[in-house]
C-alpha cells in the first residue's frame, strides 16, 4: 500500500516538474470594419497583439482566405509581455460590389495556436459613392 502510494505521489511531482510554460497571443480587436470602400483603391489595417504568455512565441504564418487580401507579420519572436502588429491589406478590385467579410488565419507556436482575424466592408464603385 505503501508502496503504491509514494509510486503516485512521485509521478504527479515528476509531472508536474514538466508542465511546459507557454506564450499566448492575445489580439486586442480581432476584427476591422473599413466600411465604405472606393473599390478601385487598396485598403490596410493593422491588428495589435501581445504576449501575455510566459515564454516567446513565433508567427509560422498568416493568410487571407481569398487573394484579395494580404497580411504581413513579424518574423522574430514575440517575447512575454511585448506587442506586435499584423499588417492586413485588402484589394477589392476585381472583387462584386456590396458587403464582404474576408478571413485571415494565424499561426503561431503559442498555447493558442491558430487564430482567425476579419475584415468587412461594403464596396461600391466611385459612381456610387
Amino acid at each position: 500500500m505503501r508502496y503504491r502510494l509514494l509510486l503516485l505521489l512521485s509521478a504527479l511531482f515528476f509531472c508536474s516538474n514538466f508542465s511546459k510554460a507557454e506564450g499566448f497571443i492575445s489580439f486586442k480587436k480581432p476584427s476591422f470594419d473599413f466600411g465604405v470602400v472606393d473599390g478601385s483603391k487598396i485598403v490596410s489595417c493593422e491588428f495589435v497583439f501581445t504576449n501575455t504568455g510566459d515564454t516567446p512565441f513565433s508567427i509560422n504564418e498568416a493568410f487571407g482566405s481569398c487573394g484579395c487580401t494580404n497580411p504581413i507579420f513579424p518574423k522574430n519572436p514575440i517575447l512575454p509581455g511585448k506587442s506586435g502588429v499584423i499588417k492586413v491589406s485588402y484589394n477589392p478590385k476585381g472583387q462584386r460590389l456590396g458587403k464582404f467579410r474576408k478571413m485571415i488565419t494565424v499561426r503561431s507556436d503559442a498555447k493558442n495556436k491558430l487564430i482567425r482575424l476579419y475584415i468587412e466592408g461594403t464596396n461600391v464603385n466611385n459612381k456610387q459613392k
